[in-house]
């Protein structure tokens, strides 16, 4: 959408330095206020400029004013959308969503797991080892189902961790062997 319009916000840029936003036209902008929304505290940018030739395309206000907002995330959005335009940089970040990113979206969306429910280092890490055992067994589940097999192939689960191999791979190899 920033890239169609080319007044988006996206298209403000923050200069933490000098507090100051600069507007697609290199015109700064001048500190409004400081209002709290969701908890967090975040600055209100205003344009002064009443004679600028791109005041209708950069707002719809009745008043004729654009208000930008910064919030604290701010730098690190603008500092992470540079990032994503660098050739190289935009191949690799790719790569980390097919890799590790989908894996956190299944726990979280999938399992529905969004908070530890235990208290404690010990108890989180167990928590987190059956969490990996299950994404893992399941994962070796599609994989030999995939791959032709009518059985799933849990007992090749090789999910280990501090506490040893996962149940599931435990239990499924002891009721192969009887």
């Amino acid at each position: 959408m920033a890239q169609t319009k080319p007044y988006h916000a996206h298209n403000f840029h923050y200069e933490s330095e000098r507090q100051t936003v600069i507007c697609p036209q290199d015109k700064e902008l001048t500190f409004a206020r400081r209002m709290r929304q969701k908890s967090q505290t975040v600055q209100i940018y205003r344009c002064d400029m009443r004679d600028c030739p791109v005041r209708s395309a950069c707002t719809k206000d009745h008043r004729a004013r654009r208000l930008v907002e910064i919030w604290p995330h701010t730098l690190a959005v603008q500092r992470m959308r540079a990032r994503v335009k660098e050739p190289g940089a935009a191949a690799q970040l790719r790569k980390r969503r097919e890799v590790i990113e989908r894996v956190f979206g299944q726990i979280k969306q999938h399992e529905g797991f969004r908070r530890w429910t235990v208290g404690g280092l010990e108890a989180v890490n167990a928590q987190w080892a059956l969490i990996c055992c299950a994404i893992t067994c399941g994962h070796s589940a599609r994989v030999g189902v995939e791959a032709g097999n009518k059985k799933p192939l849990l007992p090749s689960c090789r999910c280990r961790n501090s506490f040893g191999p996962c149940l599931a791979s435990v239990k499924a190899s002891n009721s192969t062997k009887n």
